[in-house]
This record gives C-alpha cells, sequence and structure tokens, in this order.
C-alpha cells in the first residue's frame, strides 16, 4: 500500500482517476497495524475498482486536519476528489470491500 503525503495526495487521491480508501493512520496505532494486511488483501483483489493508499497523521498533519481526523484508524472513500464515506475503526476484508462498493 502507497504511502501518500501532504504534497502528493492532491495527485494521488483528489485527482486519481477511479475511487480511492484512504487510510489515516500512525506507526503507534496497533490497530492501525492490524488493519494495514487486510487492505493489503483488499487492494490485491479489488485494484481494478478502487485504490487504496495510507496517511501517517504524523506525518501529515495538514491533510488530517483538513479531513478532521481524530480517532485512528479512520478511512475516507475519495471518487472524483469528493469525500464519498469515512469509517472509523477495525474491519475486515469482506466489511471493507462490501461498505466501499455500497459507497461506489
Amino acid at each position: 500500500m502507497k504511502e501518500v503525503t501532504d504534497a502528493t495526495f492532491k495527485a494521488e487521491v483528489l485527482n486519481a482517476k477511479k475511487p480511492v480508501l484512504v487510510k489515516f493512520g500512525a506507526e503507534w496505532c496497533g490497530p492501525c497495524r492490524m488493519l494495514a494486511p487486510i487492505l493489503e488483501d483488499v487492494l490485491a483483489t479489488e485494484s481494478e475498482h478502487f485504490n487504496i493508499v495510507s496517511v501517517d497523521v504524523d506525518n501529515c498533519p495538514t491533510i488530517s486536519a483538513k479531513y478532521g481526523i481524530q480517532s485512528l484508524p479512520t478511512m475516507i472513500l475519495f471518487k472524483d476528489g469528493d469525500n464519498v464515506a469515512q469509517f472509523m475503526g477495525m474491519m475486515q476484508k469482506e466489511d471493507v470491500i462490501s461498505r466501499v462498493k455500497a459507497s461506489l
């Protein structure tokens, strides 16, 4: 899963041709670390429908503040540059896929 920064967020997420699920997390966040391999699995099976990237909130304060990230992990789904759905907390692969597809 690619990590995006304040500097690359617009190009990688807002200007993306397909929907992007952004996972906001931090290295010190246990649930964030547990979610990472699940999202890698989702990406492996769903990459034709949407992309997944991560944002480290400690390294990207501008983007984290802009989207009001207060709880980790938080996932925001962007489509055509717009925030179309937001999910918080740990989720299983099937839940991630069904929630994202329902929001597209």
